[in-house]
């Protein structure tokens, strides 16, 4: 595995390859094109958590546990009426039929997006609130994770970069 230079101000690592986003082929103009990032991080992210070990640990706590019990996001309230109670319902479903019990944040991404998925195919009215609202809260969720990482102490943030390397460097 290469070793990651951390100097760098914006760290993009997948593949055992460390990616400099200030190239111009993540750039517009003088700009970073944060979509052209997201089309290599999204398929990347997508497999890493369909890991089923990973998965296993994320859900059971990982991050509850690295932040002393805070828990990063609740689930995701979506504010359109015409799927709020769509994705909410699918997700609970989906959730007790895979022996789960209560559906969580991973749920409700995972049925938005498939809706998502739907709506773009039939060039749905809704697709592109759905799509900002998925955005948002993914954002949140980022922002969250950031503020528990930064008042996580040396030993643990530590302990969690060794452990997602450690998946992420996986074939």
């Amino acid at each position: 595995m290469k070793p990651i230079d951390f100097s760098k101000e914006n760290i993009l690592y997948l593949a055992d390859e460390q990616i400099d986003i200030t190239c111009y082929e993540y750039k517009d103009k003088e700009d970073i094109n944060y979509l052209k990032i997201r089309r290599k991080v999204e398929p990347w992210l997508t497999a890493f958590f369909q890991s089923e070990h990973l998965s296993l640990l994320v859900g059971s706590g990982l991050s509850i546990a690295l932040s002393n019990g805070n828990n990063m996001m609740s689930r995701i309230e979506f504010k359109n009426d015409a799927y709020k109670n769509l994705i909410k319902d699918k997700a609970d479903t989906e959730a007790k039929d895979s022996g789960r019990g209560e559906a969580n944040l991973e749920d409700d991404l995972s049925v938005a997006i498939k809706l998502l998925e739907g709506y773009k195919i039939t060039k749905d009215k809704n697709e592109e609130v759905l799509e900002k609202e998925i955005t948002e809260n993914l954002e949140k969720l980022i922002e969250n994770v950031i503020t528990i990482e930064k008042k996580l102490d040396q030993e643990k943030l530590l302990l969690l970069k060794k452990f997602l390397l450690s998946f992420g460097s996986r074939p």
